[in-house]
């Protein structure tokens, strides 16, 4: 069974040389770029909520730093007065 018998003419190897090229920018699409370009995605997406949760923490520690400088000078003029421990479990 000869099914290829004959020589390609210059047309036909010009259509199957785009016909690999396309095949070939398929495939890098499918399986390299494609994956790529979504873990990037993921990546920045991750991104973004860390930053907003560090904002959040910054936010706390701001707020944490306020209140102690606050209450040390609530110490110091003597307006604090502190209350004993309390034991529920009497």
């Amino acid at each position: 069974m000869r099914v290829l018998s004959r020589k390609f003419t210059k047309r036909e190897k010009f259509l199957l040389s785009v016909l690999c090229l396309i095949l070939v920018g398929f495939v890098y699409m499918q399986l390299i770029y494609t994956p790529i370009q979504n873990r990037i995605a993921a990546a920045e997406s991750e991104k973004q909520t860390l930053e907003a949760e560090l904002m959040a923490v910054n936010t706390k520690v701001e707020r944490i730093e306020s209140m102690e400088r606050e209450l040390e000078s609530l110490v110091a003029q003597g307006k604090v007065s502190y209350m004993g421990s309390y034991n529920n479990s009497k």
